[in-house]
């Protein structure tokens, strides 16, 4: 009944464990310090400040703009493989 108050993962054990497992490898390629430094692209005017057009929803965008608050000059520049990046 007051089951409500005990928060649970909405992830399952098998799925859990292979994001930890992925995440340790991408810690383990790239850095953990690279990972808290990391970029989240979030659905903010920031990233995306075209404005939102529900019926052209099957048109691809005309150029996706790589935010100048990321500290990164774009996204090959930041997503490239190697210790430090």
């Amino acid at each position: 009944m007051l089951g409500w108050l005990f928060p649970r993962c909405p992830v399952g054990t098998v799925d859990k464990a292979w994001v930890e497992r992925r995440m340790r490898w991408l810690a383990g390629r790239f850095g953990a310090d690279r990972l808290r430094r990391a970029v989240v692209v979030r659905p903010t005017p920031e990233f995306f400040p075209d404005p939102y057009d529900a019926e052209g929803w099957t048109r691809r965008p005309s150029g996706w703009r790589w935010p100048t608050t990321t500290g990164c000059p774009g996204p090959s520049a930041c997503t490239s493989s190697g210790p430090g990046r």
